[in-house]
Formats: structure tokens, sequence, C-alpha cells
């Protein structure tokens, strides 16, 4: 984090006192950017502590005596878990008001911390659980499906997976409608209106959401309120996950452009201009992985700094769903159900596999299993390791949303409105849920929760 958001904080409130800044987080965002321009993502951490509380906190902490750095670490994470922020940043946030509001100063002694499933949810969170896409989550009680929760509805159909943080769910709805609810109690806490329908999965990190619409805008909102941060025209509708990470966003829409977002702020870094991108891209150590093409189709690796190619693999037909990635090696399959393993560094393909379907979901990869559901409900789990068939199993319609996983229970919703849990060795059917209409929503997993949309417009929670 940069340090002239700090001293521009400092200077305002010994300068101008910090009675009317630590009440009003819009003048203070107005007299930081006029300090310090260009510094979004600080300003923004910083404004975002005075609408949660954080500040006001601080100071009744050391009105009342009772200010230690254990009530930095508390208020650090409370930006973390309410909000989505990273743990550098929370810290940096705290300890800039801290010392802003001339309290002692707190800075964390830097240490390899170990990760937990909690700090993992504390990390930017999007389709499919993260920028992998493998759809595997890290939940210690996976539902079991044998009770529904509860029903929010909408006036449109659900076919956005709805985002998880905080204990907040973000989804899109066919009425144009994004919201933010409960995800406890299904509670609306806030909507915001777009132009069109909202279909694309939602990203969720630093205090925002994104999503897009069909009206062609990606949007910005506060996790928090919802409040409007910023608005991207992308010239046709946007219907795909988006990838967070490291303060960008990578986003595509359905004219198959390609492009790097500062999520701060909005501003374009870079647009792939030249290649048709087919499906949502997958994101890690630096490399973006999305299929492309149009006859050729490929499988492309971008540097996600700058957009340029690092190589390419041709398909024989287009791959409409997103790349998953492994251990060394990212998954890709096409509409004419060839997958193969690809190793990331060189694109030298590992291992090619057939399941002779057409398949438009995103594989799964739970440890060494890689499970594909096929248009027509054919479900083929193979090792991921070298591509072998472990077992196949038929549904009774077919899937056209992509599966998930929770330790050994794998979830997958079908199109005839029923959610199956299935054991991931065997494929066989434990429990099901019944929605009663046809479902495009990948299931969002959660403790001991199943979140899915459906075409009826209703948002479910099963347990």
């Amino acid at each position: 984090m940069d340090d002239a958001a700090r001293q521009s904080l400092i200077e305002l409130c010994r300068g101008r006192g910090e009675g009317g800044l630590v009440d009003d987080a819009d003048r203070l965002e107005a007299f930081l950017r006029d300090m310090c321009p260009g510094r979004h993502a600080e300003i923004h951490c910083l404004t975002m502590a005075v609408r949660e509380g954080v500040v006001a906190d601080l100071r009744s902490a050391d009105e009342q005596g009772a200010f230690t750095a254990a009530t930095q670490v508390r208020l650090a994470e409370r930006l973390v878990q309410r909000l989505g922020m990273g743990d550098e940043a929370a810290a940096w946030t705290v300890a800039a008001w801290s010392e802003a509001l001339g309290l002692e100063a707190y800075t964390p002694a830097p240490k390899p911390a170990p990760t937990t499933a909690a700090s993992r949810r504390r990390a930017p969170t999007m389709f499919r659980g993260g920028p992998r896409r493998t759809g595997a989550y890290d939940v210690e009680r996976p539902p079991t499906l044998s009770r529904r929760l509860w029903r929010f509805a909408t006036k449109g159909q659900v076919r956005s997976s709805p985002g998880f943080s905080g204990q907040r769910l973000f989804f899109g709805s066919g009425d144009g409608r994004f919201f933010c609810l409960d995800a406890t109690m299904g509670a609306e806490q806030w909507q915001a209106r777009t132009g069109g329908p909202v279909l694309s999965d939602p990203a969720v990190g630093d205090g925002m959401v994104f999503f897009g619409s069909d009206d062609g805008g990606i949007y910005a909102v506060d996790a928090v309120g919802g409040r409007g941060r910023w608005r991207l025209k992308m010239e046709a509708p946007v219907c795909d996950g988006f990838a967070l990470m490291s303060g960008f966003l990578y986003a595509s829409n359905d004219d198959g452009c390609l492009c790097a977002v500062e999520a701060a702020t909005g501003s374009v870094r870079w647009r792939l201009d030249e290649e048709t991108v087919t499906g949502a891209a997958a994101l890690h150590d630096g490399t973006l992985y999305v299929g492309a093409g149009d006859d050729p189709y490929c499988l492309l690796a971008l540097d996600a700094p700058t957009g340029r190619e690092r190589w390419r693999l041709e398909l024989s037909a287009a791959a409409w769903s997103s790349p998953v990635i492994g251990d060394g090696l990212v998954y890709i399959c096409d509409r004419q159900g060839l997958v193969a393993g690809v190793h990331c560094p060189s694109g030298q393909v590992s291992w090619r596999s057939s399941t002779d379907r057409s398949v438009m979901t995103c594989p799964l990869l739970a440890a060494s299993t890689l499970v594909l559901a096929g248009e027509d409900g054919d479900l083929f789990a193979l090792d991921a390791r070298i591509g072998t068939l472990l077992w196949h199993e038929e549904l009774d319609e077919g899937v056209l949303a992509s599966p998930v996983a929770a330790g050994n229970a794998l979830y997958i919703a079908g199109l005839d409105g029923t959610v199956y849990r299935l054991d991931k060795d065997t494929g066989r059917i434990v429990s099901t849920a019944d929605c009663g209409e046809p479902i495009f929503s990948t299931p969002t997993l959660a403790e001991g929760a199943l979140y899915v949309g459906c075409d009826d417009g209703v948002l479910y929670a099963f347990g």
C-alpha cells in the first residue's frame, strides 16, 4: 500500500480536525482524491473504514482508555470478514487511521501464516470458488440437501452463480437487478438496478462487488450498502464470470473481447481485440488461460499484467467453458468432448481423452479427480493425473450448470430442476433437492449450505 494516502490522511486530521472527517466518508474521499490523485485503492480502504464503523470504534476505545494492539487486530479482522479486504490492506488501513487519530500506530510483524479454511474465505471470491475455477470448496460441513433453509424470489430467471463473502450472498436476476442478501436468513440487504438482465457471476474482493449486465456494462459497487463505484461500458452483453486478483479485474463480453481493468477505478489496462474469447478466463501465477478462436479454436495462455500471448494450443472445437487450473496442469474441454491436461508453463499436452459428449460446463477438479458433465446428463470422472476413466454415470436430464464439490460430496444441478449430491469417488446419488424448474446457475457452497438460482426466479438455500 502506498504511503502518500496515509500521509494525506494524517495531514487532514491534524490540519482540519478529525471531527467531521471520521463521520463523513464522502467528504473525506473528496479531500483525499484532491491531495493524492491516483491512489484509488488506498483511498477506498480508508473511506470504507469510516463506513464500516472502524474509525468510530478506534476513537471510542481511546476515550475509554481501552485502546490496545488487540483493538487494532480485531478491527482489521472486521474489515477482512465483512468486506473481503486483504489482510495486508486491512492492517495498513487500521494502522493509518490509528496514527491519524494520534494513537500508537500498529504494524504487524511479517510472518508466514498457515493456510486455513478461514484465510481462504477472506481471499477474493468468484465463480466456482476462485480464479483457478476448480469448483472445489474448502468447507468442513458439506450440505446434505436434507432441508430447504430459505428461498428469495425475484421477478426474473436467476442464472447467475451467487457469490459468497462475509456471510453475504451476491447474485443477479433476469429482471435487471443485482441483490445482496444475508446468507443466514435470506433477507435482502440492498439491490442495484441495471439496464438489462444480470446473468454474470460476480466477483467480490477489497470491499467491492463486480458484476456484468446484458446492458453491456461492468458494475463495481460497495459490498456494504451497494453504493456505485464505477461502470465500464463493454459494447456487448457481459454474461461470463470475472477473475479478480492483485487489484485487477479480468472480464469479457459476448463479442469475445477480453480486457484487464483496474478494480479500484474501472480504467482499462489492456484489451485483447485480435482474438475472440469463448468463455471466462482462469488465472494463476500471473497467467490467464482462456478458450478463444473461431475455427481454428485454441486455448490461450496470456501474461496477465500485459495481455501478451505466452502460448496457444489448437483445439478441435470451441471451448465454451472456463479452463481449470491444477498443480502444474491446466484442463480444458471442448464442445466435441475432447478433454486435455496441459502443462501450464509450456503449453505441451500431458494427456488427452474423449467423452464423445458435448460439454458446455466447466470441469470440476477435486484432489486428483476431474469430473465432467455433458449436456445430455452423462457424468464422467477421470484421473486428473493421466486422464483415465474412473467412473461414468447418467442423470435423467441434461446439465448446463458446472459441478462443484466439498470433501467427498459432489453437487450437480440439472435441467430437470434437481440438485444432486453424489459420492465423488463412485458417482452414486446420495440425496437430492428439488427446485421445480430448469437450473442454469452453478451452485455455490458454504458451511452447511448450498445456494443456487433457478429459472422460476428464485434463489434457494439448502442445508
